[in-house]
């Protein structure tokens, strides 16, 4: 949990600060000025950070960015359904042999994350559109 930020890691933690510092305009304003986007990632870890007062922000944001390895079981399993076995077995094995899957989970990485959900929707759509019919 305390790797050394990459990237735009630093510039997420740093603003899941952001109900715990006292100049927010200057927190919002460093961000965008590294060009980092979504602003809500940062702004959710640091509002359960502020409802769990023992959890410091920047282990929330990590804990947030990994919780996107459960969306991605639930949408394979949710896709499972809707496809077939043999051909999911395939695309199953391409997706979780690549690395930058396992690197990036528990980082501060935001795409991964959105990614998961993404999936995560579009399976739920799935199969609510199958029972339907």
């Amino acid at each position: 949990m305390n790797f050394f930020p990459t990237n735009f890691e630093g510039a997420y933690v740093k603003l899941s600060y952001f109900f715990f510092e006292s100049n927010k305009l200057f927190l919002i304003d460093s961000f965008y000025n590294v060009q980092a986007n979504t602003i809500l990632f940062s702004i959710i870890a640091s509002l359960i950070s502020k409802l769990l007062v023992f959890v410091e922000p920047d282990i929330v944001i990590r804990l947030l960015s990994a919780s996107s390895y459960f969306f991605l079981i639930f949408s394979f399993k949710n896709l499972l359904k809707f496809l077939e076995a043999e051909k999911f077995l395939y695309l199953f094995i391409l997706f979780v042999s690549n690395p930058l899957i396992w690197y990036y989970g528990h980082r501060v990485y935001v795409d991964l994350f959105a990614f998961s959900i993404g999936l995560y929707g579009f399976s739920l759509f799935l199969i609510i559109t199958i029972t339907k019919n």
